[in-house]
């Protein structure tokens, strides 16, 4: 399992889409907190907050989380390395979780940089109030579950296509259609937003943790026929 987990990594330093991804992501986190002129920033507010961060982020971390769930199954089958999963002496559920954690792994390397941007925020604020980081790391913690429950989704829907853009295409829709609010309290979204309040409340964890859970057993379970031919 960690043989193929440091694969997994490697695999994901070498992919020239997932480097451009993540760069464009740090652009895209700077500009909409400091430079953009078409909604409240930094300097426009005149006002060192994170909640412009927040605010964009959501839309940005689909399409994040959908090219870091290509590299689980969908690329495996288009450059025909897919069966050779099954040859390795590990059980299907080891083969999930050594790929599901090596994307979250990667996710979480990419929101990390966005980290040093608190401590230049909190280094600008004029406010005789500090800056509340309690806030700023519930924020953080819920948009690492929010994009791990979404590679979850995307690994998922990797497992029935074998060309990458047509996985990119689904995993967007798919993630899409969790992160409204189509019914009730349902949706990403809904449960997000009380992270960004500061809010830690027990159940929207447990709403991230169920649909990670439900998924990577779902995957396991579909996996587990191709293990036994």
């Amino acid at each position: 399992m960690y043989s193929l987990f440091v694969k997994e990594i490697r695999a994901f330093l070498s992919s020239r889409l997932a480097i451009v991804v993540a760069l464009a992501f740090q652009l895209l986190s700077v500009w909409f907190l400091w430079i953009s002129p078409f909604s409240n920033t930094i300097v426009s507010a005149g006002v060192a907050d994170w909640y412009p961060f927040l605010a964009w982020i959501p839309l940005p971390l689909l399409f994040v989380c959908a090219v870091l769930s290509l590299q689980a199954f969908a690329e495996e089958k288009q450059q025909g390395t897919f069966e050779t999963l099954f040859s390795l002496p590990i059980a299907s559920v080891q083969i999930v979780l050594a790929k599901y954690y090596a994307a979250i792994l990667c996710l979480l390397f990419m929101l990390i940089p966005s980290l040093f941007q608190l401590l230049l925020i909190a280094y600008l604020s004029t406010s005789t109030i500090p800056p509340d980081f309690g806030v700023f790391v519930i924020s953080f913690v819920g948009i690492f579950l929010c994009g791990s429950s979404y590679i979850s989704l995307g690994m998922f829907t990797s497992l029935y296509t074998k060309n990458i853009w047509i996985a990119f295409l689904f995993s967007l829709l798919i993630m899409g259609f969790f992160a409204q609010s189509v019914i009730g309290n349902w949706g990403v979204n809904a449960h997000l937003l009380s992270f960004n309040r500061g809010v830690l409340a027990f159940d929207d964890v447990v709403y991230f943790l169920n649909i990670i859970m439900i998924t990577l057993v779902l995957i396991t379970f579909k996996l587990k026929p191709k293990v036994v031919k």
